[in-house]
């Protein structure tokens, strides 16, 4: 099977996605002008992208494409969106890195790190929001605060929450700078949110000794999809740069690193992002999306793009960095260490994302700042994803949401959740026929509903059926027009007539100037060319009459 592309819509990004029935997957981005495939090339308007599968079931031919509009993410202008404390309070210096749920009604809550000063430590705070812009901190703040000296999170930092059922778990870093100093990941739950109680086998997660992880492996993202938790956390040895680890668990609790050896991402030497990757997940469609950004040396606050349909194998957008929060910046965000630290896709109907991050100024202290990015906003944009599990082809118009569904076989118009053959929410607005190609529902290559009038006449005609009427009728303003037609082959041959109803399979087929006629029944009036004001019911009736005026026939 084959997808072919066109150059109809104009896109600044296509996503590429190929699916294997084992773990690998590859995924590609492309813009405009580069090669889908080795016999595609630049600037070519029919490029077959092919791809080949395989399962222990033979060989499959499974495509999967989505062609995106890559807008660019936007600063809200409400930035910052957390304001410091007063003094005394957990942040009235700095607050920083913060994770966000995005509640079934519609509610935000943030858990962020705050600091109040010299000699103080950092502790966990607390803010609700109906928008995910305008927050309000909560008076229990804080609601997690670092251990007591030589303990395993005498020093807390960055943490990442999320929902699972009715408890909130959250995975924070954690270290004993007095010990080791070895940053590892800890574990509490909270049935609230406020309250929190830190796991008695603390910590649960940790570098390997040896390892490119050995010194530092915090959790920056933890999604649960089924039954696996997933989290891909921060990590280095000595002062090497930072890079992404992976690793599983079935409780959240115990994890198995996949990323034993070496990192799932790391940056490359040369490049915008070769110091280090600080990663942000979110499920979308199937599929993984990091935005990672960097956040030392000249290239702090860009952020770039990877995509994952496993999350151990990750492709790189190869029009890298998305946006540089650095670009217009506020003397609040304009130094060293301005970087994304949470993403949450705001829309479950269409994908759109808020991009929390994180701002430095020159005196040290942090704030909170949000970037909106919707990729699919602007245009017309696919997403077909056809699978043996959940063949799917999504249109989505104008940032409204899916305009179109096909999914298991049922189609939907206006809805995400079609239920039969074909389901739709509103009505089907039909345009007036003005030619054979506009304003016609055909049934294969036949004609089968439309309301053609000719040039200059009031039309007000109404077909139905297998080429009934013609798009060839016309002449004056009364001429061709007040005719209904219902059945196969019905008033097939009118030109000029006028005020006819033929109803029954080739009722008034012949007839050309014919007015005033009504014919009720199969083949009823069938011969009738120029007759007038006649009225016939019954299959046949008046079958041969061909000139004659002002006749009724009711009866075979």
């Amino acid at each position: 099977m084959s997808f072919y592309k066109t150059t109809r819509f104009i896109f600044i990004g296509v996503l590429i996605l190929s699916v294997f029935f084992s773990p690998m997957v590859s995924f590609a981005i492309y813009q405009p002008g580069e090669t889908l495939d080795p016999d595609c090339a630049p600037g070519d308007s029919d490029c077959a992208v092919q791809f080949t599968l395989n399962s222990q079931q033979g060989q499959y031919y499974t495509p999967i494409m989505q062609f995106l509009t890559m807008n660019t993410p936007v600063k809200h202008p409400s930035n910052p969106i957390l304001a410091f404390g007063e003094s005394g309070t957990c942040d009235a210096v700095s607050l920083v890195d913060p994770t966000v749920v995005k509640e079934s009604d519609g509610t935000y809550k943030m858990w962020y790190i705050g600091y109040s000063g010299s000699g103080s430590s950092h502790r966990t705070c607390f803010a609700t929001s109906n928008d995910g812009i305008n927050w309000t901190k909560s008076l229990s703040n804080p609601v997690m605060s670092e251990g007591s000296s030589g303990t395993y999170d005498a020093y807390l930092w960055e943490n990442r929450v999320i929902k699972d059922g009715s408890t909130y778990k959250m995975w924070y870093q954690s270290a004993d700078l007095s010990g080791d100093a070895r940053f590892r990941t800890s574990y509490a739950t909270s049935p609230d949110g406020v309250t929190w109680t830190k796991y008695a086998g603390n910590p649960i997660f940790e570098g390997g000794e040896g390892k490119w992880d050995q010194d530092y492996a915090g959790f920056r993202d933890v999604i649960k999809v089924g039954s696996t938790y997933h989290a891909w956390y921060e990590a280095r040895t000595g002062s090497e740069d930072f890079a992404v680890g992976y690793a599983t668990s079935t409780d959240g609790i115990t994890w198995t690193k996949v990323s034993v050896d070496e990192p799932v991402l790391q940056g490359d030497a040369g490049e915008w992002d070769d110091y280090t990757i600080i990663p942000n997940v979110v499920r979308y469609n199937d599929m993984f999306l990091m935005f990672y950004s960097t956040h030392m040396d000249n290239n702090t606050g860009k952020i770039g793009l990877a995509t994952s349909v496993d999350g151990e194998t990750w492709t790189k957008y190869a029009h890298n960095p998305i946006m540089d929060l650095m670009d217009g910046a506020e003397s609040w965000e304009n130094t060293l260490g301005t970087t994304v630290t949470e993403v949450i896709q705001d829309s479950t109907s269409s994908p759109s994302f808020l991009l929390y991050y994180r701002g430095r100024n020159s005196s040290n202290n942090f704030q909170t700042g949000v970037v909106r990015f919707d990729p699919f906003a602007t245009d017309k944009n696919v997403l077909i994803n056809n699978n043996s599990v959940n063949p799917a082809l999504h249109v989505y118009q104008s940032g409204a949401g899916s305009a179109l569904f096909v999914e298991s076989g049922n189609v939907g118009i206006g809805t995400s959740s079609p239920t039969q053959q074909l389901s739709l929410t509103n009505a089907i607005a039909l345009v007036n026929t003005t030619d054979s190609t506009t304003g016609v529902i055909y049934k294969g290559a036949d004609r089968f509903l439309h309301n053609f009038a000719g040039s200059g006449t009031n039309g007000a005609n109404v077909f139905i059926g297998k080429n009934s009427g013609n798009f060839t009728m016309g002449g004056t303003t009364n001429e061709a027009s007040y005719n209904t037609a219902l059945g196969e082959a019905t008033l097939t041959n009118l030109t000029t007539g006028s005020y006819n109803t033929g109803i029954g399979n080739s009722a008034l087929n012949a007839n050309t100037t014919g007015t005033g006629n009504t014919a009720l029944g199969d083949e009823t009036m069938i011969a009738n060319t120029t007759g007038g004001y006649n009225t016939a019911v019954g299959v046949g009736s008046l079958y041969s009459n061909t000139t004659g005026d002002n006749n009724i026939a009711v009866g075979f």
